[in-house]
């Protein structure tokens, strides 16, 4: 629901008004526009607001372009100038919303929005779109949907042309199901994103779920959105087993933001959420269950796979390969899982996890090296 506040601010004032402040850290997310106007003292020494044409006329043409569903209009002693009959008139009048309220005392204005917005606590609330990527993911996808129930208002499912169950299954639930051929995690994880409906995204991969904690804090952050993004703790599952040690926990990841300040970025296959600099970003509790691996022989393939793709995303942007890098970031790689990881504690899953990823890591500079070598060969 779209809503604009049209409000005061001191004359001849840069800053924002004490009002506005007050209303914008309460209530700032719900409004899709926030509408400044001048207040001004009169001769007799009193508060009020005198808008010329030009002002109306400006007000009028950002209404119109917003179309919004409510208008909440605040200002100063309002009712001593009959100017404001005309601009209230053709508020009313405008096409794309409902309804205009009107509370000409600020300091009333803020028991006004609460009871207001109580009475239409839902229609207020801000809408979340999940955004998921997927390939052949009949074994994960129903368990990632099953969990989005009554958390996001909307699904949305790029998928790269699956040849299983997964548009079938998904279908069951009410998703709006894209198929895009994969141009790469980064692109696809965009693709999502941008297909979705509600400017604030829940990003997920379709092995992964929302624990019944995790629920709670988003739907927290729903009701009262405070941040431009939120990350959380992500905990993987190998072979059946919940994995707390080798680095693969807390593994935090920043999967709820709003999209106008982010979007996918990273070297695939290892893709992040860049947010815009100065984006509030706030943790929150719970866990992103992601079942990463069902066998030990998945795992290698997989590693192997991840190991391809990186080395040609480190070809593609021009880096050079290092026989330093080649040598030392494995075995870096395998003391930070397994000694400062904690991977020793995790007996043999701690072991072979922390010795694949190191494997991983070596593979990506030899790969790189062998990129280089068909070039020279082919010159």
């Amino acid at each position: 629901m779209k809503v604009i506040l049209i409000t005061t601010k001191p004359d001849n004032c840069s800053a924002k008004g004490n009002n506005l402040l007050k209303f914008e850290k309460a209530y700032g997310p719900i409004f899709s526009l926030i509408i400044e106007v001048n207040e001004k003292i009169g001769n007799d020494g009193q508060i009020i607001t005198e808008l010329s044409e030009s002002e109306i006329n400006d007000i009028l043409r950002q209404v119109f372009i917003e179309k919004p569903n409510a208008i909440l209009v605040s200002l100063q002693n309002s009712n001593q100038n009959p100017v404001h009959e005309k601009i209230f008139k053709n508020l009313l009048t405008t096409a794309g919303y409902k309804s205009v309220y009107v509370s000409h005392l600020t300091d009333r204005f803020n028991s006004f929005l609460s009871t207001m917005f109580a009475k239409h606590e839902k229609e207020f609330m801000i809408k979340i779109s999940a955004a998921i990527i997927s390939y052949n993911e009949e074994k994960n996808i129903e368990r990632c949907l099953l969990s989005l129930i009554g958390v996001v208002d909307e699904i949305v499912v790029v998928d790269s042309l699956s040849t299983d169950r997964t548009k079938e299954i998904c279908s069951k639930y009410g998703v709006r199901f894209i198929e895009n051929p994969f141009p790469g995690h980064v692109e696809q994880k965009n693709k999502a994103m941008e297909s979705a409906t509600h400017p604030y995204v829940l990003s997920l991969d379709a092995d992964e779920e929302l624990s019944p904690r995790l629920k709670k804090s988003i739907l927290a952050a729903k009701e009262n959105w405070k941040a431009d993004g939120y990350y959380f703790n992500r905990l993987n599952n190998y072979c059946g087993r919940w994995i707390k040690h080798s680095g693969w926990y807390p593994d935090q990841k920043l999967r709820l933001w709003d999209r106008q300040k982010g979007k996918w970025g990273g070297l695939n296959p290892h893709d992040k959420v860049v947010m815009e600099p100065g984006s509030k970003i706030v943790h929150i509790k719970g866990d992103l269950n992601h079942y990463s691996y069902y066998s030990k022989e998945e795992f290698l393939e997989r590693t192997s796979k991840y190991s391809h793709i990186s080395a040609k995303s480190l070809y593609l942007q021009g880096k050079k390969p290092s026989y330093l890098k080649m040598i030392f970031s494995p075995v870096w790689r395998f003391i930070k899982g397994y000694i400062l990881g904690y991977g020793f504690l995790g007996g043999s899953d701690g072991f072979i996890i922390t010795w694949y990823l190191s494997k991983g890591v070596y593979d990506k500079y030899r790969l790189l090296f062998d990129l280089y070598k068909t070039e020279e060969n082919k010159s």
